[in-house]
């Protein structure tokens, strides 16, 4: 007599009995839709005469979509914006994008991200990977460029860096059409449904564009280099996060002349991507440490929920930094300041993914200490 296969007693017989040597694990969540992976996107020709999508058009879209998805995914991951230099090595991993399908005539198909990286299992479902919490994050953007009369302060929950919020606007602004588009544009971020982009939003985007950005303050640690007193009275500093230029005026010459080539702090107003404005003689002063914020652990960078003190030296004779922590016993020498720092962050993320990735009953007591101290370091276990 055939049995149903959904009636309680079927149920019962997929159990083990107690004395079963194997161990049955049974999965009933839902896998994570490939929607949330996808960004969908049609364009097609207003005119019904023309068969077809020119196709730098379409190479401009994928291009600025790429750009835009690798902005979005450094929101995502907490990064500090940077105007120039290249993405990341873990943002590009993250948030590549694939084709997926195409159809010619009108371009209608979808990119999907590369990375094949599925996020850890929760009731209900998955987590989210970086690079789905960025195809969310830029379908929050496109809904408010598509609906909001004031874009860039209304954006600014989602990207509340201002310059990172303008250059994310900039990579929208070159995918949507213009008001004289030949084309009708629709794309779906996330979602089976294709929105349109309505062209009559372009001068709202300009005009976000417009937006003027006051300038911020910054704090930079370094030795003070390149001093020309004639050249329009500006200098340098070299830090961990690469050369800074400074600006500065007449009556501080005496100041930083006497900084030349020492380990200094500087605060001042960032004016453009990595130009500080010095103001007075209290913007500048002497350090022998500097803040470590962030880790890498396995090739990504965390952000540290309290800075690491770095005790920093520079010997003028050999022109090399020797950068350490003694409370974690990791040091580095170097001629270029920003290399020393990088490797130990790297030392430290390798010391921590040592003890904490360690079951907690192999180790001693001051281990564990140890090992609770470097989980609160990022606030997580990974």
């Amino acid at each position: 007599m055939a049995k149903d296969l959904f009636s309680p007693s079927a149920a019962e017989d997929l159990y083990p009995d107690e004395n079963v040597i194997y161990l049955i694990t049974i999965c009933t969540s839902e896998p994570m839709p490939s929607e949330s992976r996808q960004i969908k996107f049609y364009i097609k020709p207003k005119d019904e005469k023309a068969k077809y999508v020119s196709i730098t058009s379409l190479a401009d879209f994928f291009q600025h979509l790429q750009l835009l998805l690798y902005q979005v995914c450094q929101e995502v991951e907490e990064r500090e914006y940077k105007k120039t230099g290249r993405y990341p090595k873990a943002v590009i991993e993250h948030c590549d994008l694939v084709l997926k399908e195409i159809t010619i005539a009108s371009a209608g198909g979808a990119v999907e991200l590369g990375d094949s990286q599925m996020g850890l299992p929760i009731p209900g479902g998955f987590e989210k990977t970086y690079g789905e919490q960025a195809i969310a994050l830029t379908n929050d953007i496109f809904t408010v460029v598509r609906e909001k009369d004031h874009i860039f302060p209304d954006l600014s929950p989602y990207v509340p860096d201002e310059n990172r919020r303008k250059r994310v606007l900039s990579e929208v602004d070159k995918m949507w059409p213009e008001e004289n588009s030949k084309y009708i544009c629709e794309i779906a971020t996330g979602s089976k449904h294709l929105k349109p982009m309505h062209p009559s939003r372009k001068p709202k985007i300009k005009q976000a564009l417009e937006t003027e950005i006051a300038p911020q303050d910054k704090i930079v640690y370094g030795r003070l280099i390149v001093v020309n007193y004639t050249k329009k009275h500006t200098c340098q500093i070299e830090t961990s996060e690469g050369r800074y230029d400074c600006k500065y005026s007449p009556e501080l010459v005496d100041l930083i002349k006497s900084n030349g080539n020492e380990l200094v702090s500087i605060t001042g107003k960032l004016t453009e991507s990595k130009t500080i404005l010095i103001k007075s003689e209290s913007d500048l002063g002497r350090i022998n440490k500097i803040p470590l914020d962030e880790i890498v652990i396995e090739e990504t960078p965390k952000a540290l929920k309290t800075s690491i003190d770095l005790s920093i030296n520079f010997d003028k004779e050999d022109d090399t930094y020797t950068v350490e922590n003694g409370d974690l016993n990791v040091f580095a020498i170097s001629d270029d300041l920003k290399a020393a720092v990088e490797s130990l962050k790297e030392q430290i993320g390798t010391i921590w993914v040592t003890f904490v990735k360690e079951n907690p009953t192999n180790l001693t007591d001051s281990a564990i200490t140890f090992r609770q101290f470097l989980i609160d370091l990022i606030g997580e276990e990974l």
